[in-house]
């Protein structure tokens, strides 16, 4: 008995005891040494897609995680958890406009204007519609006239194919309605048989027209022209049954230069003081006028035209007169300068032909009614003292510094205006010029124009 008391004591002492391995264990933990632990990063991801394809905004970000927590007072993970960098931003061929690109005037188009514009499929480049031939390039086009025409390919004008001799010599040489028409270094005259309403035609030989004049300008039916005095003097008669005229009428006035138009019979001329005069009172049923008008202005050499009144003066500066072209009836407003300088110039229709100084011929392309002084000059091969062209036609014919005689091919005819201009009507009886013919022109041409 009494030893299970004893038991019974022993355990409940026990319990009641404080639980000595517990707080062992407590005392164990508190003195157990604490390692400092740093944050650290895990490697960054990858980037995301650009939010922009081109302009100016576009971004593009990438994201990292904490790979281990800091510990016992490590330091945290420094920078940011994502980073940010620009993408995709200009524009090569246009202008950068938030997320895309503003193409305009860049030869592109598309978001990013990285599609090339076609203009010759699309219709809008600004090549020559009949004559020009445009060829695509990278964000533009270029632009040529095709054979047989000249210019920058946006304006062409007929040149024609090249140079034909034609037998003879003459100093001055003019091309018209009425015909072909010359003069020799002894102011003998010649009409050019089969040219009269014919002038794509290279004639078939030179008559003789009694008189003597050092230049000459065949017009409508009607041949002007001015004598070594300066006298003016007018061919009449001129018709299908005589085209070379029955007799030549004096005109009042002195004139060193005098011009007529083969579409209008318009006439304007320049004395030896370079002062310019037009002519006034031309009607149909009188096609020599009836006085001189003085122009403002001074021009060594000038000529009319359906492109106008073009003119040089005594420096070859160049020289358009506003408000005639198409309107050869018109005295025109003022001179307007056009860059070049040429010593004789020559207004046909749609296109204007000159020789400069080194007898280097020229032709300017691009003159329309928006633009009637044109755009450009254009070299043509060849080497010619003169050249004249023909309103009513644009077939042109000129000289070389031999007096050898050409005319130019591949020129395709221009319909002339109708015309139809009576004979007479001059205010002086008809005058004949001294002297009988003196033969026809001199010899064959030794070589063509060069170039």
């Amino acid at each position: 008995m009494k030893l299970t008391v004893c038991v019974v004591l022993l355990v409940v002492l026990v319990l009641l005891l404080p639980d000595e391995s517990a707080g062992w264990r407590r005392r164990r933990r508190r003195r157990r040494t604490c390692f400092t632990v740093h944050c650290a990063w895990e490697n960054w991801g990858s980037w995301a897609a650009c939010t922009a394809p081109c302009g100016d905004s576009g971004t593009r970000t990438r994201t990292r995680s904490v790979a281990r927590a800091a510990q016992c007072g490590g330091s945290g993970c420094s920078g940011s958890s994502s980073e940010t960098l620009d993408c995709n931003r200009g524009c090569p061929n246009g202008r950068p406009s938030g997320a895309r690109c503003i193409c305009t005037g860049t030869g592109f188009t598309g978001t990013c204007c990285d599609t090339d514009i076609d203009e010759c499929r699309d219709g809008s480049h600004a090549c020559h519609s009949e004559h020009g031939v445009c060829t695509n390039t990278a964000g533009s086009y270029t632009c040529k006239c095709t054979a047989g025409y000249t210019g920058d390919g946006r304006n062409c004008v007929d040149a024609g194919t090249g140079w034909q001799y034609v037998a003879g010599k003459l100093k001055f040489v003019s091309v018209g309605r009425s015909g072909v028409w010359g003069v020799n270094s002894g102011d003998l005259i010649y009409y050019r048989t089969g040219t009269y309403e014919n002038e794509d035609s290279v004639g078939t030989g030179w008559v003789n027209i009694g008189g003597a004049l050092k230049q000459i300008s065949s017009g409508n039916n009607i041949v002007w022209g001015v004598n070594s005095n300066d006298d003016v003097y007018i061919r009449l008669g001129i018709c299908w049954t005589s085209p070379s005229g029955s007799g030549w009428r004096q005109i009042p006035g002195k004139l060193k230069q005098v011009h007529v138009s083969p579409t209008s019979n318009q006439v304007w001329g320049v004395n030896s003081g370079n002062n310019i005069y037009r002519r006034t009172g031309i009607t149909p049923s009188n096609p020599a006028g009836t006085g001189w008008q003085n122009v403002d202005g001074q021009l060594k050499f000038v000529s009319v035209g359906r492109a106008g009144v073009w003119g040089v003066n005594g420096n070859d500066q160049v020289y358009y007169r506003t408000g005639t072209a198409g309107n050869e009836a018109s005295a025109g407003t003022w001179w307007e300068r056009v860059n070049g300088a040429l010593k004789l110039i020559s207004s046909g229709n749609g296109a204007v032909w000159g020789a400069n100084s080194n007898n280097v011929i020229y032709v300017r392309a691009g003159i329309s009614p928006r633009e009637p002084k044109g755009v450009s000059w254009h070299s043509i091969g060849g080497s010619l003292k003169g050249v004249h062209v023909s309103s009513s036609s644009n077939q042109v014919w000129g000289l070389n510094a031999a007096d050898n005689i050409y005319r130019r091919q591949g020129i395709a005819l221009v319909s002339p205006q109708c015309m139809s201009v009576a004979k007479g009507g001059s205010e002086e009886p008809p005058h004949t010029l001294g002297g009988p013919p003196r033969g026809p022109p001199r010899g064959p041409p030794r070589r063509p124009p060069r170039g």
